[in-house]
């Protein structure tokens, strides 16, 4: 079946839901024991878990967990829609967009912008992650 491998590192907060064994499909969030993704609410994956008391991500109670139960976890590798693509590669990350601030023209001159499309250049965001949240590093 389907199944999601990592190689990364993952942060869980104490806000996570907790891992729950039910047999209620399509499987939410952090419920298990699903066989395949299909066994899982839309935008979520089941996550194949290699061990006991493995951690899941994006979940609390996994590390206590000693089945071998998987549960639907949040699909780390959708990719959220980003802004207009750029004319050349980037050079740094693009930030993620606001889409509820209001979108202002920019003005103009006679001459050309200084920058592609006229679009304004934009600080890279800080610290994704709140510092207290604990990170669990994992190999599978």
């Amino acid at each position: 079946g389907e199944s999601v491998e990592s190689l990364t590192d993952f942060c869980v907060s104490a806000s996570d839901p907790a891992v729950k064994e039910t047999n209620d499909l399509p499987l939410a969030l952090c419920h298990g024991d699903c066989d395949t993704s299909l066994d899982c609410q839309p935008g979520l994956v089941c996550f194949q878990r290699r061990s006991p008391f493995e951690p899941v991500p994006g979940c609390s109670g996994g590390e206590n967990d000693g089945s071998q139960t998987d549960y639907c976890v949040k699909d780390v590798h959708a990719q959220s829609p980003t802004g207009t693509p750029t004319v050349s590669p980037s050079k740094r990350p693009t930030p993620v967009p606001i889409t509820d601030a209001p979108v202002q023209p920019t003005a103009t001159t006679n001459g050309p912008s200084s920058t592609p499309n006229g679009v304004q250049p934009t600080e890279p965001p800080t610290n994704t992650y709140p510092p207290d949240l604990p990170c669990v590093s994992e190999s599978l």
